[in-house]
């Protein structure tokens, strides 16, 4: 559904820019959000090992869109971080970053669920993280040097 909604979108030929987006994080992130709800009840988050991502957050989601409504369009751009993380690691980050207990956070697996989520659903934003120099590059040295860099683990 989502590529036939870009190739509709292609085929228009207008002014167009195409976002893909990794989990977007931050407060209305549907993931972060729920993760936030149950550390503050007090329970236990299980969040999947055996699934990667690249995390978009929305701050740089905003400044990314508010920037292409200066462009010409027809490119299509990849607004995630530059490291793929899963979901048990990103709930660890949010913990840790918000002042809770790593130990609240358990490790858990797709497998045996019934939900239907790609082992790597990571996207590739060098271009865009390039393209958008100024934005991303403090950005990406804090991706590196934070509790998304496995050398913390």
């Amino acid at each position: 559904m989502k590529f036939e909604s870009e190739e509709a979108i292609r085929e228009r030929r207008g002014r167009h820019s195409i976002i893909r987006t990794g989990g977007v994080y931050g407060v209305g992130g549907k993931f972060f959000d729920w993760i936030v709800e149950n550390l503050k009840k007090g329970a236990t988050v299980q969040a999947f090992t055996d699934t990667k991502f690249t995390p978009t957050f929305v701050g740089d989601l905003v400044r990314v869109l508010l920037r292409l409504l200066n462009t010409d369009g027809g490119s299509l751009y990849h607004v995630a971080g530059p490291i793929p993380v899963s979901r048990f690691e990103m709930a660890l980050a949010v913990a840790k970053t918000l002042g809770y207990s790593p130990d609240r956070i358990e490790p858990a697996s797709v497998d045996g669920t019934g939900l239907l989520i790609p082992c790597n659903n990571s996207l590739n934003s060098e271009w865009t993280n390039s393209f958008f120099d100024t934005i991303f590059q403090k950005k990406i040295r804090f991706y590196r040097k934070s509790v998304f860099s496995r050398n913390l683990y």
